[in-house]
């Protein structure tokens, strides 16, 4: 009876701390997302650290556009030429004479970044027939 107390005892501290470190971890990556940190990255990290083995036959080939940081950002049109700014902090991005150079000199800058524009702050200035 003593051993069997003892065993299931023992059981529930094992069984404890595993969930303790299951939630933690959850916890951890999603404070991780929303500070927009990829998915690739926190599983380079938690494997570096030895948190994690995550075999890699399971792991995504490459990154996704989900995996990306996001950044939502605003269009302004002056004149003939369209600027691009951050939402969250007014910084300036970049400027073009249409869609497609703005774009493009957005992306030269700025490598593995999703940005992403709302409704109300500009998406249409890019839509092809605005240029």
């Amino acid at each position: 009876m003593m051993i069997e107390l003892l065993l299931s005892f023992t059981f529930g501290l094992w069984l404890g701390a595993k969930l303790k470190g299951i939630s933690m971890l959850m916890a951890f990556r999603q404070i991780m997302r929303e500070l927009g940190i990829p998915e690739s990255r926190i599983r380079e990290l938690a494997r570096r650290q030895q948190v994690l083995d995550i075999d890699p036959e399971m792991e995504p080939a490459a990154p996704g556009v989900d995996d990306l940081p996001e950044i939502k950002i605003k269009i302004e049109k002056h004149g003939d030429q369209l600027f691009a700014f951050r939402i969250d902090n007014d910084q300036f991005l970049g400027q073009g004479t249409d869609s497609d150079s703005l774009v493009k000199r957005i992306a030269e800058q700025y490598k593995g970044i999703r940005f992403t524009i709302p409704k109300d702050q500009g998406a249409e200035l890019l839509q092809k027939n605005n240029g």
